[in-house]
């Protein structure tokens, strides 16, 4: 298992621009990848646009519903770290 996720990961940042821009919300593009493949981010956050996210799609075996809801995960979990966040802070 931990060598199939290995791979998509190979395969996710092969496809990426390598421009470590941060544009997707996370550090390096390498970053993004993982978190692509482990399902925690939606494969559309690229600079690199529709081309790069279709190929990721296809890598992942993404059809559109399922990126609507890999889209609403994010969202939600984004919202919860933000709650917390918030809560730590006394808001």
């Amino acid at each position: 298992m931990e060598e199939k996720r290995k791979q998509k990961i190979k395969e996710i940042y092969s496809v990426l621009p390598h421009l470590n821009c941060g544009f997707c919300g996370y550090k390096n593009c390498g970053h993004y990848a993982r978190m692509v493949a482990e399902g925690k981010a939606p494969p559309n956050l690229c600079l690199g646009g529709p081309y790069v996210a279709w190929r990721i799609k296809k890598i992942m075996g993404i059809d559109k519903l399922e990126e609507i809801r890999q889209r609403e995960l994010v969202l939600f979990q984004r919202l919860e770290e933000l709650r917390k966040t918030l809560a730590k802070k006394g808001g």
